[in-house]
C-alpha cells in the first residue's frame, strides 16, 4: 500500500496548457504524495482541460485521488481556491499554480511538522525561479539539514516571505480568500493567519519554483504597482482587524512604497539591459 500525507493539493487553471502538465508532474511525483490532487478549471478556452484529462486517464492507478472539474465560467482563483477548501477531504491544504511547479521533496519535507505540532497552522519556504526544464530543478538534491524558522508577526509584515505555492494550511473552515477584490487576497489570508495568533514556520531551503521573477517580469512595471496597492489595501484590512495600530500600518506602509520604488527600479534595468544587449546583437 502506497504511502501518503493527508494534504490536498489545489490547482486552479485558466489557458495554462502549456505548462499545467508539468505542474500537476510535480504534485503527482512527490516523494511523499499527496492523498487529494484538487484540479478546477477556471474557464479555460485553449484545450487545456481535454489534455489534462487525457494525461490523467493516462496515468492508471495513483496513490493521490485526482478531483478535475470543470467551470464554463472564468470568475478568477479566489472562488476557485475557496470551492476547493470547501470540497477538500484532507486536513491539510497545500496550493500550487498551473504555471510553476514544486521540488519532488516538497511535502515530505514540510507536512511532518505539521504532523508533530497541532499549534502550527501555516508552513512555507522560500520560492526559486527556475531557467530551462523544471526536470532540472525539481529532483535536485537539497542542502542537509534542512533549516526551519518561527515567523514572528514582526516578520511576516515587514518581509513577503509567504508566497501561496509553497504554503501548506491546515484545513480550517474560518480560512478563505477574499473575492472582492483581484490581487492579494491569499497574502491577506496569511497575514491574518499569523496575526491571529497562530504559529507559522518557514522552510530556509527552494521548495517551490516559479518560470519567472516574483516581480517585473517582462518588464511590466503595471503589474508592479497593481501589487503594492493590494498590498497596501491589505495593511488598511489588518488595521481595521485590530491587528496593527495606525501608527505602524503607516511606518510599513512607507517602508513598503520605498520597496516598491526599488522594484520599479530593478525593472527598469532590466529592460535597458535588454535593450543594449539587443543593439549590440544588431551591430554585430
Amino acid at each position: 500500500m502506497s504511502v501518503t500525507c493527508p494534504v490536498s493539493v489545489v490547482i486552479p487553471f485558466y489557458n495554462n496548457k502549456r505548462t499545467l502538465v508539468k505542474s500537476v508532474e510535480s504534485v503527482l511525483h512527490q516523494t511523499l504524495p499527496p492523498k487529494e490532487l484538487i484540479l478546477l478549471d477556471d474557464g479555460s478556452t485553449d484545450g487545456g482541460y481535454e489534455d489534462i484529462k487525457a494525461f490523467i486517464e493516462g496515468l492508471g492507478t495513483l496513490p493521490t485521488n485526482i478531483h478535475l472539474e470543470r467551470f464554463d465560467d472564468n470568475v478568477g482563483v479566489y472562488p476557485r481556491r475557496n470551492y476547493a477548501l470547501d470540497i477538500a477531504t484532507q486536513p491539510f491544504v497545500a496550493f500550487q499554480d498551473a504555471d510553476d511547479f514544486w521540488h519532488l521533496d516538497k511535502l515530505k519535507i514540510q507536512y511532518p511538522y505539521l504532523e508533530a505540532d497541532d499549534s502550527v497552522h501555516l508552513i512555507c519556504s522560500v520560492v526559486g525561479c527556475y531557467e530551462g526544464k523544471p526536470d532540472d530543478h525539481w529532483g535536485r538534491a537539497l542542502k542537509t539539514p534542512v533549516s526551519v524558522k518561527t515567523l514572528s508577526r514582526d516578520w511576516v509584515l515587514w518581509r513577503n516571505v509567504m508566497v501561496t505555492i509553497s504554503v501548506i494550511i491546515r484545513n480550517n473552515k474560518k480560512y478563505r480568500f477574499r473575492t472582492d477584490k483581484r490581487r492579494g487576497s491569499d497574502m491577506g489570508l496569511w497575514l491574518s493567519i499569523v496575526l491571529s495568533g497562530h504559529k507559522a514556520l518557514f522552510v530556509t531551503t527552494p521548495l517551490a519554483f516559479v518560470r519567472k521573477p516574483l516581480f517585473g517580469a517582462g518588464g511590466l512595471s503595471g503589474n508592479i504597482r497593481k501589487a503594492e496597492v493590494a498590498h497596501q489595501r491589505n495593511l488598511l484590512d489588518m488595521r481595521e482587524k485590530g491587528f496593527i495600530s495606525e501608527r505602524y500600518r503607516k511606518a510599513l506602509s512607507f517602508w513598503s512604497y520605498l520597496k516598491y520604488l526599488r522594484r520599479i527600479l530593478i525593472v527598469s534595468l532590466r529592460r535597458a539591459h535588454k535593450l543594449a544587449l539587443s543593439i549590440v546583437m544588431m551591430i554585430i
